[in-house]
């Protein structure tokens, strides 16, 4: 008799079905937005930064932005509709970083202003006390900043905006150039007016409703009507080349592409992004109807790419012209549906749009080369984990020591194609249906994720979340095996498998992970 024992590590099970394709049910996406129903802020726990939210819900954003090329300057003005109920607490604020607020005003009542470490305080007691809702205007100016990656940046012909920055905590970026209730959850619609020298074009979010010309100047009126995260809303300014594609829908309806590029990469772009058709009508497939009115890409002097809601931000090193990045090309639009149709409602549940939008690369790659593409794909999603795990240790994935790495992007994918496994390929397509269904146009975290996985399948899943999303790590193994001769010619193996690794859960809302 021989035995044998070793320790293993293993990244996650890879599974080789088919994934196949669905769509939701009539009336998804149907819009009735309300004080309180676009997103939950009145009842949810601190965010990333120890803070506890602030008691409102901004309803609409009208903002004047005139941008200063030669000064690299703004001159603002921004107009919020805000629903405070109850007047709960004795003030609200809002969020203004490094500009000058010069005036407030509720409805057309002067207010004074009260400033305090990026924040603009709104006592009660300027608050019409027949009113839960009432409009906010603050007039301001400065030179925006920015934290090295996100915020508003000046460069040679260009200015543009980042909504994530990473070198802050918490990451969202509007409070550098737009007065607002700079946190993930609280959804807006928006009107966004932004002028500019005559010879450069302005780039924002929406649909393009008006262009209008004074004195040199030209002024490009904004309109998102589907409730967009602050940190989703972007402008970008410069001599673009533009040029247009379309998609027609599964229901029939040409949704407009257009691309915003720097002249000297215009073939380029046009060969790069001529599958974005394909790619939607992949994913409209996958998880229901493209849920925006628009579509388009901007290319700016970035480290990567964003997803600003209808208008993704792509770096000029992304623009090659031979399809070397298609990859994010099809990450920044599935989050469209995974990060700006449901947005995270805290940082702390970032993996729920970058771990989406990595396995919806999977999935991409699954359905245009087949399974075993598919795995190859997986095996670098984990090696680039464990990469990550060799230069800064395990963590969770849930209010990650690091949110823009390895362990929430790739780690995060693994989650969702281990589901997959776990629960069945027809299961799994039903969660994220209701998932999306569910919290479309809203926002969702990480409990929300998991009622919903559990309601569709019937089953306690807390357990797989607790070690996968509020645990540590990955599964360790240890196996062993021996065999034995038996006859003459014939030998008996046994092996054994067994799961070693402790299991750590984090507390999460007093019931979650424990």
């Amino acid at each position: 008799m021989r035995k044998i024992d070793f320790q293993t590590h293993i990244g996650m099970l890879i599974l080789s079905s088919l994934f196949a394709v669905w769509q939701l049910p009539s009336g998804f996406g149907q819009e009735k937005f309300l004080p309180g129903e676009i997103h939950k802020p009145f009842a949810r726990e601190p965010h990333l930064n120890g803070e506890m939210a602030n008691p409102i819900d901004v309803l609409h954003y009208d903002v004047d932005l005139d941008i200063d090329m030669e000064e690299k300057s703004i001159w603002g003005k921004a107009s919020l509709d805000i629903f405070w109920p109850d007047q709960a607490g004795d003030y609200f604020f809002l969020d203004l970083v490094g500009l000058k607020a010069d005036s407030m005003f509720i409805n057309l009542a002067s207010i004074p202003i009260t400033a305090d470490d990026g924040r603009l305080l709104v006592d009660a007691q300027h608050w019409p006390v027949t009113n839960d809702t009432n409009k906010v205007t603050v007039f301001y100016h400065g030179h925006p900043g920015n934290d090295g990656s996100g915020g508003f940046f000046f460069g040679d012909n260009i200015a543009f905006t980042q909504g994530e920055g990473l070198n802050s905590s918490p990451p969202s970026m509007l409070r550098y150039w737009i007065p607002s209730n700079d946190v993930p959850d609280d959804k807006a619609t928006l009107d966004l007016k932004v002028t500019v020298p005559r010879q450069l074009t302005a780039v924002a979010n929406g649909t393009l409703i008006e262009k209008s010309e004074k004195e040199g100047r030209v002024t490009y009126h904004y309109r998102e009507r589907h409730p967009i995260a602050t940190y989703l809303i972007a402008v970008s300014v410069s001599d673009f080349s533009f040029f247009s594609d379309y998609y027609v829908s599964l229901t029939n309806d040409t949704i407009p592409l257009s691309y915003y590029v720097l002249p000297n990469d215009l073939s380029k772009a046009k060969e790069d992004w001529k599958d974005v058709p394909k790619m939607m009508d992949f994913f409209e497939r996958t998880f229901g109807a493209y849920p925006f009115d628009s579509y388009g890409m901007v290319e700016v002097p970035i480290r990567g790419a964003m997803e600003h809601q209808t208008m993704t931000s792509i770096s000029s090193r992304l623009v090659t012209g031979d399809h070397t990045y298609d990859y994010i090309v099809v990450h920044e639009l599935a989050h469209q549906w995974w990060g700006n149709l449901v947005t995270l409602a805290d940082w702390r549940d970032i993996w729920l749009n970058e771990g989406f939008a990595s396995y919806c690369e999977a999935l991409y790659i699954e359905h245009t080369q087949g399974v075993s593409a598919l795995q190859g794909y997986m095996e670098a999603f984990k090696e680039r984990y464990l990469s990550e795990v060799n230069q800064r240790g395990d963590f969770p994935i849930y209010d990650p020591v690091y949110l823009w790495g390895a362990t929430v992007y790739q780690k995060g994918a693994w989650i969702l194609h281990t589901l997959r496994w776990t629960v069945g390929d027809t299961l799994f397509r039903r969660i994220l249906r209701d998932y999306g269904q569910t919290f479309s146009y809203s926002s969702a975290d990480t409990r929300d994720f998991i009622r919903v996985c559990e309601q569709v399948s019937g089953s306690d899943v807390q357990p797989f979340f607790d070690q996968w999303v509020f645990g540590a790590g990955m599964i360790e193994l240890s196996a062993s095996w021996e065999v034995t001769q038996v006859h003459e010619d014939q030998y008996l193996a046994r092996l054994l498998l067994q799961q070693t690794q402790r299991v750590e859960t984090r507390q999460l809302g007093g019931n979650a992970g424990s």
